[in-house]
């Protein structure tokens, strides 16, 4: 049966509502189970409601851009408390890949991805992005039942307004992770090579520091006196779809009012709202040392040569976004106080070897064998 699509026409060729019609085509979207607005689409690939929309265009440089946002809610009726925040961030923080689980102040938690999308952006985006979303929806269906328990709420099924309950097996979107996904994380990361070794000579025109190998890298930024830490890792194997690229961003130290679990709840809060322009792609959380973390992991599927640039860029921006919040001061005066972690080992060994009280070489060797800091 040939498959009924709707095509957005949009106005003056708009870039954003022509992102959100190729989306639409390329995730083979039928009018039975979907729904349209002026900017948006909701649909059905079985039990749970996807909501894709596109902002109003914004003048960038010589761009006009608009942000594209996935929603996919998974879990209702969860009472908003910091015990809730703390169960959320072990999925985001262990099982997260693209799409952060945000918990909104009604109760909903949602599964929620974003990004920008312009002229000379949008054939890309709209491919990659189409690959987000299923992936999104797909975990919805996977995932919700244990998330509504762990949380104490409901899932949030749902249903089409007049084609009702989808009784069917579902969209063939529902089979992206395990059809596609998880077979191409069985081989070793696609990350690595030529793409880490470009994206690192980008980063150290960027960063206060950065180092690497073929295989992952590290850099810094300001935050406050400090810096805050990023870091691409091809050795990480996601439990749930194999070999990629984990991407995280280290703060170091929580200047947030709340612990780190309920600021990061609050960040992805803010990172979800629409109009922020940032490319969501990853969830803040906290790490295995209790540091406020953004964590993002990219599945093999979804490498494409150059996207690790990209990538970089992306997080560098999240960086001076996320020190703005609690340093006011201008982004030269950040840049001229902060002080590389990385930079400070190596001063402080040097003070402590020019004083006679230890060998560089002997007592820090272990800075030597490290490709990167974890």
């Amino acid at each position: 049966m040939k498959v009924e699509q709707h095509i957005f026409q949009a106005p003056h060729e708009e870039v954003g509502l022509r992102a959100l019609n190729n989306i639409y085509q390329r995730m083979q979207i039928d009018t039975e189970w979907s729904v349209r607005g002026e900017r948006s689409f909701s649909w059905w690939a079985k039990d749970f409601v996807q909501h894709i929309s596109v902002t109003e265009p914004v003048k960038s440089g010589d761009f006009w851009v608009s942000r594209l946002v996935a929603v996919t809610p998974i879990v209702e009726g969860v009472a908003v408390t910091e015990d809730a925040y703390h169960l959320l961030n072990v999925p985001n923080a262990y099982f997260g890949t693209l799409s952060a689980m945000v918990l909104g102040q009604d109760g909903v938690v949602r599964h929620v991805a974003a990004t920008t999308v312009h002229e000379q952006t949008l054939e890309f985006v709209s491919h990659f992005f189409s690959f987000i979303a299923a992936m999104q929806v797909t975990d919805a269906h996977i995932k919700a039942p244990f998330f509504a328990e762990m949380l104490k709420g409901r899932q949030a099924l749902s249903a089409h307004p007049t084609s009702g309950p989808r009784l069917d097996h579902g969209h063939d979107c529902l089979d992206i992770i395990e059809h596609l996904i998880v077979p191409h994380g069985k081989e070793p990361s696609a990350w690595t090579g030529s793409d880490m070794l470009d994206t690192l000579a980008l980063l150290e025109r960027y960063s206060m520091i950065a180092t690497g190998d073929e295989k992952g890298l590290v850099a810094e930024f300001p935050y406050h006196s400090f810096a805050s830490l990023l870091t691409f890792d091809t050795d990480r194997v996601h439990p749930q779809v194999g070999y990629g690229l984990h991407v995280s961003l280290k703060v170091p130290d929580n200047v947030f009012p709340r612990s780190a679990s309920v600021a990061a709840g609050l960040l992805n809060q803010m990172e979800a709202v629409p109009e922020l322009p940032t490319k969501f792609y990853g969830t803040w959380c906290t790490g295995p040392n209790g540091n406020l973390t953004f964590s993002a992991f990219y599945p093999n599927a979804l490498f494409h040569a150059g996207k690790g640039k990209n990538i970089a860029l992306a997080m560098a921006r999240r960086a001076e976004w996320v020190a703005c919040l609690t340093d006011k001061r201008n982004r030269a005066a950040r840049w001229k106080t902060a002080r590389s972690s990385i930079q400070a080992i190596v001063e402080d060994a040097t003070n402590e070897h020019a004083r006679g009280k230890g060998s560089f070489d002997e007592d820090h060797s272990h800075i030597k064998q490290q490709r990167w800091i974890n």
